[in-house]
């Protein structure tokens, strides 16, 4: 499978997966809410067995951004950090699509 919808991270997210999934794109769909890393914790650490988190890291010529999301509530909430998070992501993306307002 080259790319998954936005769509997956809803169907997924009903029980937790057993194994890192690699893709190439993921495309997030629905309402996105754009949220600081410690809000982005703070809504995947009540419910972590339930959400799929997906993982994509941008590298720059001289740094790296990392950018994380997961669907909660009919919401897909998107955060980007310097740093990894200390979580263990559901799926690596090589590339998350973002609408322009927040990338």
């Amino acid at each position: 499978m080259n790319g998954a919808t936005g769509g997956a991270i809803a169907a997924a997210s009903g029980g937790a997966a057993s194994a890192v999934i690699s893709t190439q794109r993921f495309i997030l769909g629905g309402p996105l809410a754009l949220v600081d890393r410690d809000t982005f914790l703070r809504i995947i650490s009540g419910n972590r067995d339930k959400l799929l988190v997906v993982h994509s890291v941008i590298k720059g010529f001289f740094s790296e951004k990392h950018i994380y999301a997961t669907n909660y509530k009919g919401f897909t909430f998107v955060t980007k950090t310097k740093e990894q998070l200390p979580i263990t992501p559901d799926v690596e993306a090589k590339k998350i699509w973002l609408p322009p307002s927040l990338r």
